[in-house]
């Protein structure tokens, strides 16, 4: 996310507790996970998760995927595409095939909230 590239500039006001239990949580992790965070747009999930993706990324405590997936307006994705996008972003960390049952759990998901 090349617009993202001086977020160590900005700073994360007021979202310390957060983040120091989303990097606890990681830490912990024993198994491949997917996160997502959901709320109002301009509160900030983009960047607390960029944040965080960069910071595990330097701690080497766990594989990190190479970018964030950006579900908004997500009904007008394909599967396929949406997919495609998310082999992307894995591809650095596991085989994407044991995600793909997953992922068909999670469109269905997104799909009935959407």
């Amino acid at each position: 996310m090349d617009e993202l590239r001086g977020i160590k500039r900005i700073p994360l006001i007021g979202r310390g507790k957060l983040i120091s239990e989303i990097e606890e949580t990681y830490k912990n992790l024993t198994k491949p996970t997917l996160w997502y965070l959901e709320g109002d747009g301009g509160i900030g999930k983009t960047t607390i998760l960029e944040h965080v993706r960069v910071v595990a990324k330097e701690d080497r405590v766990i594989n990190v995927a190479n970018d964030i997936i950006d579900l908004y307006h997500v009904e007008y994705q394909t599967p396929q595409r949406l997919a495609r996008r998310i082999a992307e972003v894995l591809s650095n960390v596991v085989d994407f095939r044991l995600f793909i049952d997953k992922l068909r759990l999670m469109w269905n998901q997104i799909r009935q909230i959407g």
